[in-house]
């Protein structure tokens, strides 16, 4: 290098990097000195700094990136200070990160910090020569925004969206609610008119209940009172009368004794279908009961040549059973037994398990028919009927015997081949049966399923008036032109039914499904009026639950509204 003295001590000194100015005067020492960023870049070293930027100063900052930028942020730097700056030492620190501390001497010129989030920092460096002397510190700001998902216009957006999703949720709920109370209220309103059918029926079928007891009470007061004096005095006939009338006296005792026993039937079988069969169960032992109940009919059998036995001889069956259900039941299948045998054997056989008494009686007479081993069980039903049948009797032992078995809690059976014989099976409770007594049977009456009805006809025209005329002070019918207005109208009445006219599918469907939706609506009987008979699956399908057929038959129509009317799980939906 060249060197120019000065007589006033300034040396110049010309060196490649420009010309030194170098004053021998000056005092050095301690003076300060400044530190300088000289650059920002990223780890790809993207440059965002490089000495000099009309950013600084921006709401007092030097640089503001934002994050989707920034994966990590390059610092490079030096110290004013031409006096051996291959010997200063540098340290740093960022402000704002984890650790604020400063960091170690070093000579490195460049601090790398990676894994920044958004936020403010503060970048300083301060220089420190071989002599221990400590630069000035220079100070670098700068701000990493955040991704637009964590702005605070993102988190207002969040926040609206929450809000519209609790309005949403709260409109659905009471929506639903409103769905709730109005079918509710179409609930209520097809019980109410339900109850009032009801208390209706009851109070005619008490009346016919009633009505029933007199007529039966007085009949057999009526009936019995004679025919006790009849049988009385063909039985002192038989003893003191001539052989001249001693037929005569028979034969007035037979007719006495069939009409009695058809009384004592009648009784029973309005006792069973009362559910007044009263049980009581007492400690007998059943296979001598069996034997006892069946000796008196030992002549009878011996009269028609016929051989009778109770099997086996000396069985004991102890039990708690009812002794005059057995007896009953006894009295009607072995009567019947010997009634319908007319060459061969009636017999009687006891058995018994842990829980059951078992008796069978078979005999080897006219058989009964396959078609007909059911039959025999209902009332007034016999295998030969008619005048032209061939055995005398009412038709009501069996019935009686079926019917006395299931109170105590029991089973019977018929086997029975044409021409060979018949086998009776009857199953007991050995030790009772709980609350058999208890049973119920259904009994008829005049229903008046109609009362208050609300039925609700779309598109049928002419047809309402027959329904009208139909229903009559019963009910009402509500004639509905378009679909709209039918919605209109099951919004403000729960109607029992709704007859809807035909059309094409897919108007049926869309009819059928407007119906469907109003709340309430969803298991009401909604009636397809038509021409043509559509089979079950179709007509579901198009979301019809019956189907009535033009020309409308009173009769028709108005049996099926009866049965709808009267079905609660129908009538009122779940």
């Amino acid at each position: 290098a060249d060197v120019f003295q000065q007589a006033n001590g300034v040396a110049w000194v010309a060196t490649s990097d420009g010309l030194i100015r170098y004053d021998t005067r000056v005092n050095p020492g301690p003076r300060e000195w400044p530190a300088l960023v000289r650059r920002v870049t990223a780890r790809d070293l993207t440059t965002f700094y490089g000495g000099a930027t009309g950013l600084t100063g921006m709401n007092g900052l030097d640089l503001v990136l934002p994050i989707k930028r920034v994966r990590g942020l390059r610092f490079e730097f030096a110290a004013v200070l031409f006096d051996r700056p291959g010997r200063t030492q540098y340290q740093t620190r960022l402000l704002g990160s984890e650790d604020e501390t400063w960091g170690p001497w070093t000579e490195e010129r460049v601090a790398q910090f990676i894994g920044i989030r958004e936020g403010t920092y503060t970048f300083q460096v301060r220089g420190r020569n071989d002599i221990g002397q400590v630069s000035t510190t220079a100070t670098f700001k700068l701000r990493i925004l955040p991704p637009w998902y964590r702005t605070w216009w993102a988190y207002t957006l969040y926040l609206l969206a929450l809000l519209g999703a609790i309005w949403a949720f709260t409109a659905w709920r009471l929506h639903e609610a409103r769905l709730r109370l109005e079918a509710a209220r179409a609930r209520n309103q097809r019980i109410q008119r339900l109850g009032e059918r009801l208390r209706d029926a009851n109070t005619r079928l008490r009346r016919a209940e009633k009505l029933k007891d007199d007529l039966l009470d007085n009949t057999s007061h009526e009936l019995r009172t004679p025919l006790t004096a009849i049988l009385g005095f063909s039985e002192m006939l038989l003893f003191e009368a001539g052989d001249a009338y001693r037929d005569l006296a028979e034969g007035i005792q037979r007719g006495g004794q069939r009409l009695l026993a058809t009384v004592d039937g009648m009784l029973d079988m309005f006792a069973l279908q009362s559910g007044t069969v009263a049980t009581f169960n007492e400690t007998v032992d059943a296979a001598r009961v069996v034997r006892e109940s069946v000796a008196h009919l030992a002549p009878l059998a011996a009269a028609r040549g016929l051989a009778f036995a109770v099997l086996p001889e000396t069985l004991e069956v102890p039990a708690a059973m009812d002794r005059s259900v057995l007896e009953r039941v006894l009295a009607h299948v072995v009567g019947n037994a010997i009634k319908f045998t007319e060459a061969g054997s009636v017999t009687v056989l006891v058995d018994a398990t842990e829980r059951d008494v078992v008796i069978s009686v078979l005999d080897t007479g006219i058989g009964i028919p396959a078609h007909l081993t059911e039959a025999v069980f209902k009332p007034f039903e016999q295998a030969s009927t008619g005048f032209a049948r061939s055995h005398e009797g009412n038709g009501l032992g069996l019935a009686i015997v079926r019917g006395l078995v299931g109170v105590v809690g029991g089973t019977v059976t018929v086997e029975s081949v044409v021409g060979e014989g018949t086998a009776v099976r009857m199953v007991l409770p050995r030790w009772g049966a709980m609350g058999a007594s208890e049973r119920r049977a259904a009994a008829a009456a005049d229903n008046p399923a109609l009362g208050g009805a609300q039925l609700l006809a779309v598109g049928i025209g002419e047809h309402v008036d027959e329904l009208r005329a139909w229903i009559g002070a019963r009910g009402n019918v509500c004639d509905a032109v378009t679909p709209g207005q039918a919605v209109r109208e099951a919004k403000k009445l729960a109607y029992d039914a709704v007859f809807v006219a035909e059309a094409t599918p897919e108007a049926e469907a869309k009819r059928v499904a407007l119906i469907r939706k109003v709340p309430g609506y969803a298991g009401t009987p909604v009636l397809r009026v038509s021409t043509e008979a559509l089979g079950q699956a179709e007509l579901e399908a198009r979301g019809f639950s019956h189907q009535v057929l033009l020309p409308l038959d009173a009769d028709a129509v108005v049996t099926l509204l009866e049965a709808l009317l009267m079905t609660v799980e129908e009538a009122v939906d779940d």
